[in-house]
């Protein structure tokens, strides 16, 4: 996966991209979005790659469809 390594925070990427922060956790646990930087202590955030935040978002937010298991791992 391509990435820009340009950090974005979690809850920074949210905002921006318009996606609930905890599906953004869910995807970077499952490998969809990149992480820079974990999160060393409660409370501080987890630092994500925004160009795979931004491609992620731009693929879901297609057909973001309740219930639809649209984003998965692959490979």
């Amino acid at each position: 996966m391509e990435t820009s390594n340009t950090p974005i925070a979690l809850r920074e990427a949210a905002r921006r991209y318009g996606i609930h922060a905890p599906t953004l956790s869910r995807w970077a646990d499952r490998g969809i979005v990149v992480v820079l930087e974990e999160a060393p202590t409660k409370g501080k955030p987890r630092i994500l790659d925004e160009l795979s935040v931004a491609r992620a978002a731009a693929f879901y937010l297609k057909d973001p469809g309740p219930g639809r298991h649209t984003m998965r791992k692959v490979g």
